[in-house]
């Protein structure tokens, strides 16, 4: 797609990682009350950018026998809605941060799981990247579906570098989204004090304390 640095080779997705496909379960076989021995599988709604939420209000739960081990979720899986019927949907991709013992994901899900012989990570961040939006866009406005096959997501280009690059370029990665988090705390915590110093001003200016240093200048009562 563009020309990268030389210790840097194109390869696909397909060569770093594994598919997996998503849990098919009856809708008798469903509940949205957990029992002892199920697993809460992930849905659409479950997916976001970057992350994954097991804590939403329709969770669905089915028994642990319908669910393979490698169903599970585990550290730096990447979760992507595979089938949906909204174009702005389709192609999302969740990190999962940590290693699930009762968590698998649905059959319109499709889980990628790099392999152990790179920085999982990386290949995690690859799929925030505009090189993989784009092309998932592309693909699905070109001819208008509802579905990902596994091959738009295994044949995805990558730049890969060495290991010892890979793992730099995680940690700086990381080290500027801890600054972008800390900036975004600073911009809500003056946007959370917005009102209150309007509501402020607002009652100095009817109380004739915001013209107070003004009327002493004057000598005005």
């Amino acid at each position: 797609p563009y020309k990268v640095p030389g210790n840097l080779r194109w390869t696909r997705i397909g060569e770093l990682s594994t598919l997996y496909r998503g849990v098919s379960y009856k809708k008798q076989d469903a509940h949205t009350q957990k029992n002892n021995q199920d697993y809460l599988i992930l849905r659409g709604g479950n997916i976001l950018e970057g992350t994954i939420d097991v804590e939403t209000n329709d969770n669905v739960y089915v028994h642990q026998n319908l669910v393979q081990n490698e169903q599970l979720v585990q550290k730096y899986d990447i979760i992507i809605v595979s089938s949906t019927g909204s174009s702005k949907v389709i192609g999302r991709a969740g990190i999962s941060h940590k290693d699930y013992t009762d968590v698998a994901f649905g059959a319109f899900l499709t889980l990628v799981r790099p392999n152990n012989n790179v920085v999982k990570p990386f290949i995690a961040y690859y799929f925030q990247s505009n090189l993989y939006r784009n092309r998932i866009r592309d693909l699905a406005s070109g001819i208008n579906i509802n579905n990902i096959k596994a091959s738009y997501i295994t044949e995805s280009p990558i730049p890969f570098p060495p290991a010892h690059e890979q793992q730099r370029i995680v940690d700086r990665i990381e080290s500027l989204f801890a600054k972008l988090d800390e900036a975004k705390q600073k911009a809500q915590d003056a946007l959370d004090s917005f009102e209150t110093r309007k509501a402020a001003i607002l009652h100095k200016a009817f109380t004739g304390e915001l013209t107070a240093q003004w009327r002493k200048e004057h000598g005005v009562g």
